[in-house]
């Protein structure tokens, strides 16, 4: 989903998050394996959570508890001249607290 340096500076990816009911208890996180760039992470239409530095990063943001369908959204901002995107795998891990 990289996108290269002369695309728009903003990317929007939504789909559909359908947790396990197991993994829908408020502990589960989203875990991004690596974004490139400034992102927010939405669900539900709720602010999850967003990664300020530009730098390619992992980041992940809590699920919280609820619906176990809700649109997933997020929103990249890149660098002029950088490529931005989502780069590599996006899994929900089970939580530890």
């Amino acid at each position: 989903m990289k996108q290269s340096p002369e695309a728009a500076p903003w990317r929007l990816y939504r789909t559909d998050l359908r947790l396990r009911e197991d993994l829908n208890d408020g502990r589960a996180h989203l875990v991004f394996h690596e974004i490139a760039g400034r992102a927010q992470v939405w669900l539900g239409g709720a602010l999850l959570g967003e990664k300020t530095d530009a730098a390619p990063a992992p980041f992940s943001v809590r699920v919280p508890h609820g619906e176990t369908k809700r649109q997933l959204t997020v929103v990249v901002e890149s660098t002029p001249a950088q490529p931005s995107g989502i780069r590599d795998r996006v899994v929900v891990e089970r939580g530890t607290d």
